[in-house]
């Protein structure tokens, strides 16, 4: 169970770093007037939004984490 729970959460790592440089994307098109302002908005709230689930994610693992390092001890 550690050993999955471990890796789940390196995958959400992985998750979280890759939601935050497509934020960084977004906001330098934005920035850039690359698109219309529209179609950057739409892609700035997805990964927003997936930056949100990804944060929560890895602190609900971490949570998990932490109890089973307690009842080890």
């Amino acid at each position: 169970m550690k050993k999955i729970i471990g890796i789940l959460s390196q995958v959400n790592m992985s998750v979280l770093l890759i939601a935050f440089f497509f934020l960084l994307y977004d906001l330098t098109l934005l920035k850039l007037d690359v698109f219309g302002n529209r179609t950057v908005g739409v892609f700035y709230i997805r990964e927003l939004v997936s930056l949100v689930f990804a944060i929560l994610t890895v602190k609900s693992f971490f949570k998990i984490e932490n109890r089973y390092k307690e009842k080890e001890e």
